[in-house]
């Protein structure tokens, strides 16, 4: 029995930010994909406070490895100290999907 690695493999940097509410958070995403596929979305989402989170989702041609990601939160936002953010790949592969997923973690100022 063998193992495979995964086919896309996403990373965010930097993966610690410090947030200040209303201003934009730029963090660049890369992709490393192990087979062809197609283009893969980028989105974001911060499961405990899905209203507060503001973003684009960015979609990467199949040739296109590095993109900015823009969250904005919320001018009114509440947050404990500290909030993951899930940073989510999403691309096919012969009608299959492939995903990856990393966190980004926003600190308080």
């Amino acid at each position: 029995m063998g193992c495979q690695p995964n086919l896309l493999t996403l990373f965010v940097e930097p993966s610690r930010v410090t947030r200040r509410a209303g201003e934009v958070i730029e963090v660049s995403v890369s992709v490393v994909r192990r087979t062809s596929m197609d283009g893969v979305m980028i989105y974001a989402s911060m499961p405990q406070h899905p209203k507060k989170l503001n973003f684009k989702p960015i979609n990467l041609v199949p040739t296109q490895t590095q993109a900015t990601l823009r969250l904005r939160l919320d001018e009114r936002v509440q947050l404990p100290p500290r909030v993951a953010v899930e940073i989510f790949a999403k691309s096919s592969r012969d009608g299959l999907p492939v995903s990856a997923v990393t966190t980004l973690t926003l600190l308080a100022p």
